[in-house]
């Protein structure tokens, strides 16, 4: 259930209080800012790498190196913006091109790391990369194939670079002295590129190949005493993984905070029709870099074959190359659009969640109202605290319409939640979890989290967590499709919240949340204005596991007698006749929560979820404090004519 105060609580339960919808519309995507950007600057310099920072004062620093004869090139823009001069270059000297360049800033202090074939070296300034201090080595190493850098506002700094499979870092407190170079804990075939950031601890982004040749790109956090310990290498986050054998490889190019963590890579194909595509991932909404929960990387459409570096500050985002600079704004106050609801029907269902919602054109600013809008749906009551609503529930805008009729001119916008995203996602390529390797619920989470919905968990069944099947996502495959897949084996039921998705063990013995009582005998309770019981044929009755060698089987009696049907599982993955009884059982367990039992209308509960358990008793009906999981929400709203606000929940089995 979302949060309801008791003011709230007592307001809907009063029956005649003042209905409130309050709707917002903001630029986002599943909880991040959508980067729209303009092109500001397109230069004559030679493609290379490149990297970007943005001090604390607002001002633009870009680096990069002249593949041509390793010259490495230095730009501050005070002012950035579309009519400012970024042909004007200072020269440093020349670098290896191989390795790259590290370009990091915080507060007032930059840092710009290299290679000089002999030298790990960096440069930093104190004063927003006005001016810099000369070079100082931080290692004498050879055959380094990247070099990446981070600092913060009170000059600790860390340098990482790397040499065949292996990554080296030292690190300074303040402006101290550096700490020895230490070889991470972790293990790759090789590394061709590394990108650095700061937040809790240092935030690394590094790609290669795994120890089976297998091109890819991870992340990983270097402790730095505020998330780990000290010098403590996180294990390896896998950001993207080539299939074996496609000519697949990727460069990690940039890691940015631009309304949120974000990282830049090169996608290349070296086949038939070869190809260096640039890509962009994000951190899914509601998360850090420390949680490296990433996204799918998607392409960017600019043409630097050493992809972009990606930084910001403030409200602005900027990508850049060695002759390229865009600009988005990343402002995302959401505009609230309540005064223009005309009427709003919003729906849950097992198949996820709807709303469409009419609003007067005149009152509303139509800019924010297009196709992938944020909307937040709010339903509420002006209760004796004032105006009072039960935020989270967040959908996006799948469709909007404009209409004029008789004089009045109405936008309509239909809008779906996270289970939608789910199904529009569909996997690039194949992704396989082997035997033991991970549990139901990380595949899940996995999954999911590729789509950018984060998978949030309320006591999930012990088979979630325990489960560790063989698992493949082919490629074209929907994350819906792969989850329902994937849940099939567990009794948990999937639950829609905001850019969420919460995987929960429906107990049979959980207590209810909200009572109803036909006819308004309880001041307590909410009163029912209608209800419905069905009484229909049941779905599985009768389910059959055939494993590795192992069956095992459920059976409904009572189900059966009333014409319930037989379901059959066929799965190499249950070894143990265990295994096989829970999973027959949760079979007919999922059948039973599936089916809808009956319906009940009443004034709105704000904060009533699908899954929620409720108590209805209605004389009429034969129903004494009989217990009921709700199914389905629908909240329908009206303005004009003569108003309307209510609720219709569907009910079926605890």
């Amino acid at each position: 259930m979302l949060t309801v105060t008791p003011t709230l609580l007592a307001a809907a339960r009063s029956g005649s209080c003042e209905p409130v919808v309050r709707i917002l519309a903001s630029d986002r995507d599943l909880g991040v800012p959508r980067l729209r950007l303009t092109r500001w600057y397109e230069g004559t310099e030679p493609d290379g790498p490149a990297g970007a920072a943005c001090p604390a004062d607002g001002s633009l620093l870009r680096a990069y190196i002249d593949p041509g004869d390793g010259a490495l090139h230095l730009q501050r823009v005070a002012a950035p913006s579309a009519l400012a001069a970024y042909d004007a270059w200072s020269a440093l000297g020349t670098v290896e091109v191989g390795a790259g360049v590290g370009l990091h800033a915080a507060g007032a202090y930059v840092a710009l790391a290299y290679y000089d074939g002999t030298d790990v070296r960096v440069r930093f300034s104190a004063d927003s990369g006005a001016t810099f201090a000369a070079g100082s080595t931080v290692a004498v190493v050879g055959g380094v194939t990247a070099v990446a850098c981070a600092v913060r506002a009170d000059g600790s700094a860390a340098i990482a670079w790397a040499t065949g499979g292996v990554v080296y870092a030292v690190r300074r407190t303040g402006t101290g002295s550096w700490s020895s170079p230490a070889a991470w804990s972790e293990s790759l075939g090789s590394v061709n590129a590394l990108a650095m950031s700061d937040d809790a601890d240092w935030c690394v982004f590094v790609s290669g190949e795994d120890a089976d040749g297998n091109a890819g790109a991870w992340t990983t956090r270097l402790g730095s005493g505020l998330g780990a310990p000290p010098g403590v290498w996180l294990p390896l986050t896998r950001v993207i993984l080539a299939a074996p054998g496609t000519d697949v490889s990727y460069r990690a190019t940039s890691v940015g905070l631009a309304g949120a963590s974000r990282l830049a890579l090169v996608e290349s194909y070296a086949g038939t029709g070869a190809f260096d595509q640039p890509m962009l991932t994000t951190a899914i909404g509601g998360t850090t870099f420390d949680d490296q929960l990433w996204r799918d990387p998607v392409p960017i459409a600019q043409g630097s074959t050493f992809g972009v570096a990606i930084t910001g500050v403030g409200s602005s985002a900027y990508l850049v190359t060695s002759s390229g600079v865009w600009h988005a704004s990343i402002a995302s106050a959401a505009v609230d659009l309540t005064a223009a609801v005309l009427d709003v029907r919003y729906e849950s269902t097992a198949s996820g969640e709807r709303l469409t919602a009419t609003f007067d054109a005149s009152e509303v600013e139509l800019e924010q109202l297009h196709a992938g809008a944020e909307i937040t749906f709010e339903p509420g009551y002006v209760s004796s605290e004032g105006v009072e609503v039960a935020g989270g529930r967040v959908l996006w805008v799948t469709e909007v319409e404009h209409v004029r009729r008789e004089g009045r001119s109405t936008v309509t916008v239909k809008a779906e939640g996270a289970p939608a995203r789910l199904r529009e996602w569909h996997a690039p390529r194949q992704l396989v979890w082997a035997a033991g390797d991970s549990t139901i619920l990380l595949i899940a989470t996995e999954i999911a989290r590729l789509a950018g919905v984060r998978i949030l968990t309320s006591v999930p069944s012990v088979a979630a967590t325990t489960l560790t099947p063989a698992f493949t996502v082919r490629a074209g495959e929907s994350a819906a499709t792969a989850l329902h897949r994937l849940f099939d084996r567990t009794e948990d039921v999937l639950l829609e919240r905001g850019s969420a998705v919460i995987v929960a063990a429906a107990e049979p013995d959980e207590d209810p949340l909200v009572e109803f009582v036909a006819g308004g005998a309880d001041a307590d309770a909410f009163t029912s204005t209608a209800m419905g019981v069905i009484d229909e044929m049941v779905g599985p009755s009768w389910a059959r596991v055939l494993g590795e060698g192992v069956a095992a089987q459920a059976v409904d009696l009572e189900g059966l007698a009333r014409g319930g049907s037989v379901a059959l599982a066929v799965d190499e993955a249950v070894t143990g006749a265990g295994i096989a009884a829970d999973r027959a059982a949760a079979i007919l367990r999922r059948g039973a929560l599936e089916r809808e039992h009956g319906w009940i209308e009443s004034a709105v509960h704000p904060g009533i979820e699908r899954g929620d358990v409720v108590a209805v008793t209605d004389a009429a009906l034969n129903l004494d404090d009989a217990h009921f999981r709700v199914t389905s929400v629908r909240i329908d709203y009206a303005r004009r004519s003569r108003g309307r606000f209510q609720m219709r929940l569907g009910l079926g089995a605890v």
